[in-house]
């Protein structure tokens, strides 16, 4: 017991400690890109990427810059689907890392509308993981990623998840000029943490990770209309 409530009191201290020194980005955007905002350690480095089409924003620790979080916001030029953005994510990472794995990719449960996928890489440096969410709506679309060496992965998880799970990509986040005039609960599937909760009757649906595209989009228009 005494060996129990020491290791509750360390789990509790490291989730005060890292509350306390995380810090709310905001992205400003370029031209038309979406904005968003993204939990990240107060204290890491920040480094940023101009394009023609938005920025590439990443942080890392100030002693390791492997570990890495990187956000990407842009606008496509016509509709693609959420298939041919993870191609293109493929070919993206095989340019720096010979060896890709795609572990999975699938709907995330607690964020409906959110795009989950996860990568095993290898190059000169070693193994490496990488963990991404996909954000889309309609023709603007948010990737944020988190990447470390396979070792040390997990000394990173609780913040990468805090990370991911953080993006914030609302109707109130969105810049509003020479926007459509649409339902807002229904065109946008980004919602808070509590509404997410909300819906996790989806756990007890079988064979979820079975389901078709459609189906889920389905299900999750359902919930929506809820």
């Amino acid at each position: 017991m005494f060996h129990l409530k020491r290791a509750i009191l360390a789990i509790a201290l490291f989730i005060f400690n890292y509350s306390a020194s995380a810090l709310t980005y905001q992205y400003t955007p370029l031209n038309d890109e979406p904005t968003y905002k993204i939990d990240i350690p107060g204290n890491w480095i920040k480094k940023e990427i101009s394009g023609n089409n938005g920025k590439v924003v990443y942080f890392h620790p100030a002693d390791n810059p492997m570990v890495v979080i990187e956000v990407r916001s842009f606008v496509l030029d016509k509709e693609e689907s959420i298939k041919s953005l993870i191609n293109k994510k493929a070919a993206r990472l095989s340019y720096y890392y010979p060896s890709i794995e795609l572990g999975y990719e699938r709907f995330s449960i607690l964020r409906p509308g959110v795009y989950e996928t996860r990568w095993i890489l290898e190059n000169k440096k070693g193994r490496f993981v990488e963990k991404s969410v996909l954000l889309k709506n309609n023709n603007e679309v948010i990737i944020a990623g988190v990447s470390a060496p396979e070792k040390i992965y997990g000394n990173y998880n609780v913040l990468f998840e805090n990370a991911l799970f953080s993006v914030d990509y609302s109707d109130a986040s969105r810049k509003s000029e020479n926007k459509k005039s649409i339902d807002n609960k229904k065109s946008s599937p980004f919602f808070s943490l509590g509404e997410s909760l909300k819906n996790l009757y989806l756990f007890n649906l079988p064979n979820k990770y079975d389901l078709s595209l459609d189906d889920k989009n389905n299900l999750i228009q359902e919930i929506q209309e809820k």
